[in-house]
């Protein structure tokens, strides 16, 4: 962690339930990387002589190079890793985590990106975060949530989160087609 200052390491803890080593059980984590694409270096130390160097590197280049295809050189966070325990999901662990990301990207006025498997999907797109991936993409999709454009006249600040209908879907058809955004007048 200490070579990767911008990585943000988060866990939801369950302090009612504990594990073999009498701690407090934990319910899911999330890494977020807060590095702008300028900022970034390697995102592994090499790989360990046992393991198929040229496979993971083939996996991680097609993965890097659709991150910059959806996103270029648009500042964004980078969701890296979200899990939750099979014991708390679809109890909210892994929403409060997402949350805390994307609040984080409203304030600082910059996009998000990750790398999905097409389970994970629907948590993702409940924070606005929209599928660009190509069609022959795979198990992976590349998603990705565009960062909202402020009118210098608008007080309205649209939380990260569940939004109304129009609002999600205006957003989605805006991101497909990456036309600039503007806030709605109040």
């Amino acid at each position: 962690m200490l070579n990767k200052p911008h990585a943000c390491y988060i866990k939801v803890v369950d302090n009612g339930s504990t594990d073999a080593q009498g701690r407090p059980r934990i319910a899911a984590f999330v890494k977020w990387d807060l590095a702008m694409p300028e900022e970034r270096g390697r995102r592994y130390p090499p790989w360990h002589e046992d393991m198929p160097a040229a496979v993971c590197d083939a996996f991680f280049v097609r993965e890097e190079t659709e991150r910059h295809r959806v996103m270029g050189n648009q500042k964004h966070y980078y969701l890296d890793t979200i899990a939750t325990h099979p014991d708390y999901q679809r109890r909210g662990a892994a929403s409060m985590l997402m949350k805390w990301g994307c609040d984080l990207a409203d304030k600082n006025r910059v996009g998000a990106y990750v790398d999905a498997s097409k389970a994970g999907a629907p948590l993702y797109e409940r924070f606005g975060i929209v599928d660009e991936s190509e069609p022959e993409a795979g198990e992976v999709a590349s998603m990705a949530r565009r960062q909202l454009a402020c009118s210098p006249y608008s007080v309205r600040r649209f939380p990260c989160g569940r939004q109304d209908f129009w609002m999600l879907k205006r957003r989605t058809i805006l991101a497909r087609h990456n036309r600039p955004r503007i806030a709605p007048k109040l």
